[in-house]
């Protein structure tokens, strides 16, 4: 996980989320996921982007992760804790 600090004590993190039960309905977890995030963080960009029509949405996270940039004011102890409710991740850096 990759951290820069904000001027507005927003913490801009890009990280990399493999769903613990990973499977079909992958990309429907990844929409659930971004909805849950929405209430706490602004969301920047995330990959796969068709989550909804792309039928290969579900393998490419399932093989290579979804990949989530946001800005959020949550600190990094929160933010562990709400991804470890949700599902287990990649933490390139560390937060």
């Amino acid at each position: 996980m990759m951290l820069k600090q904000a001027k507005n004590m927003e913490r801009e993190y890009c990280i990399t989320i493999h769903f613990e039960e990973s499977g079909e309905a992958d990309n429907e977890k990844a929409l659930l996921l971004l909805y849950c995030m929405m209430k706490f963080a602004d969301i920047i960009h995330y990959y796969p982007t068709d989550l909804v029509s792309d039928k290969e949405c579900a393998r490419i996270i399932k093989e290579e992760g979804f990949r989530i940039q946001f800005k959020t004011r949550y600190e990094p102890y929160e933010l562990r804790a709400f991804f470890s409710k949700k599902c287990s991740f990649d933490i390139d850096v560390g937060i």
